[in-house]
């Protein structure tokens, strides 16, 4: 992992505290929201596959315990190993 070292960042200087207040962040990890508030990309994305995946996996785990039809059971456990084989195979790769 690598520290943010001083160079990193654009050095301007502001004598100006409005100028200052009214500058455009230019980070491009962060969306902004038109209420005036932002949050970053990376979370947002990392909050929507959680929570497709918990969708998915309540799904297929309330199918299985419904459902009488034994052909159908074999899509709800597929669907079940391909969620969870994602998020384990997700941590193998970031090790690469």
């Amino acid at each position: 992992m690598n520290a943010l070292s001083k160079e990193d960042f654009e050095s301007v200087e502001v004598t100006d505290e409005i100028t200052r207040l009214h500058e455009e962040d230019t980070t491009e990890n962060l969306y902004h929201s038109c209420c005036g508030g932002s949050s970053d990309k990376r979370l947002v994305i990392l909050l929507t596959q959680v929570s497709i995946s918990i969708i998915v996996l309540v799904f297929s785990a309330t199918m299985l315990a419904f459902s009488s039809n034994h052909d159908d059971k074999s899509i709800y456990i597929s669907l079940i190993s391909s969620t969870i084989s994602y998020w384990l195979g997700k941590n193998d790769a970031e090790r690469s």
